[in-house]
């Protein structure tokens, strides 16, 4: 049991420490320039906790979400949980793949804009939606959400 534990640990710290690196090299450096090494430090372990807080919401959503629809499957209901997330990502791999359009700006709101539409087709849809079309669905709003930007010339990151 110590040894599931540790291995389940140590999988989310490296998720969560990835997370408030890439937000603190990719955007958080960009916005707030000069400072010394320390001070980013410090502010990583700030986002390490903001960033496990949302994990955790999104975990007790989870749970919530779960107990109130007894009637789904778990597998269902891990399908379900990662449309959240893969439809947003499938749409921008898709402009990545197939378009030399999109850029930070509209790659971002893509994501936010399929993990929202997932939330809206589960939670507000008057009717239930299967979670493959959900899918389809988000994936395809997030795309045209990420190819109204122009991209550069030479490729979709430049």
């Amino acid at each position: 049991m110590a040894g599931l534990f540790a291995a389940g640990l140590s999988s989310l710290n490296s998720a969560i420490n990835a997370m408030s690196s890439t937000f603190i090299n990719d955007f958080y450096k960009r916005i707030v320039k000069d400072k010394d090494e320390k001070y980013y430090l410090k502010i990583s372990r700030y986002m390490v906790v903001v960033f496990g807080l949302i994990l955790g919401s999104f975990a007790s959503y989870s749970i919530f979400w779960q107990k109130s629809h007894p009637e789904t499957t778990l597998i269902d209901f891990a399908l379900l949980v990662m449309v959240y997330a893969y439809s947003g990502l499938v749409a921008v791999f898709l402009t990545a793949i197939f378009t030399r359009r999109g850029n930070q700006l509209t790659v971002i709101v893509a994501l936010v804009s399929g993990f929202l539409t997932v939330v809206y087709l589960q939670n507000f849809h008057s009717t239930h939606i299967a979670f493959p079309w959900q899918m389809l669905i988000s994936t395809c709003v997030a795309f045209f959400i990420c190819i109204a930007g122009k991209g550069k010339k030479e490729g979709f990151w430049g």
